[in-house]
């Protein structure tokens, strides 16, 4: 999925921001965060959603999982679906979903990358981004947030918070 309107461009402007930084010499060793908690709040929002965007665009939600996003930014991807519920009934939808991932993952005690042992005895793994419909999942963010508007819900998310 990309970016293409105005609003799509201010994200990805931001995110350029932040990645600019992290590619430093000075910065390529430490973790994202480590980075991003010195970046605006928008800055945050921005890269949280917009990875997001392209996790699930490249592989569905099950990639963002995989992937650690949902283990380094699932509380702070909350928080901010949180705020967007108010504005935006996909942002619920998606909090929903996150909120479900959290469930899995405490009740498992999954791993970085989203894998817990499903069954010991036969030496078989599971993932948290299995638990949900994925392909559902997927199919309805390609669908509800490949629409123009979407990035200037995730812009109104930055004005508020």
């Amino acid at each position: 999925m990309t970016m293409t309107t105005t609003h799509g461009d201010r994200i990805q402007g931001l995110m350029n921001d932040f990645y600019n930084e992290w590619q430093k010499d000075e910065n390529k060793s430490k973790d994202k965060w480590d980075i991003l908690e010195n970046f605006s709040t928008a800055h945050q929002i921005a890269v949280i959603f917009g990875n997001f965007n392209y996790q699930v665009g490249n592989g569905g939600i099950e990639q963002w999982v995989y992937n650690g996003y949902f283990y380094n930014d699932a509380e702070k991807f909350t928080e901010h679906l949180e705020t967007g519920a108010e504005i935006d009934d996909r942002c619920r939808f998606i909090l929903d979903k996150v909120y479900l991932l959290c469930q899995y993952a405490e009740e498992t005690g999954c791993d970085r990358n989203g894998s817990y042992v499903e069954c010991s005895d036969c030496g078989e793994y599971g993932s948290i981004g299995d638990m949900i419909n994925g392909d559902t999942f997927n199919s309805w963010y390609y669908d509800k947030c490949g629409e123009e508007n979407w990035w200037e819900v995730v812009c109104k998310i930055i004005e508020v918070a």
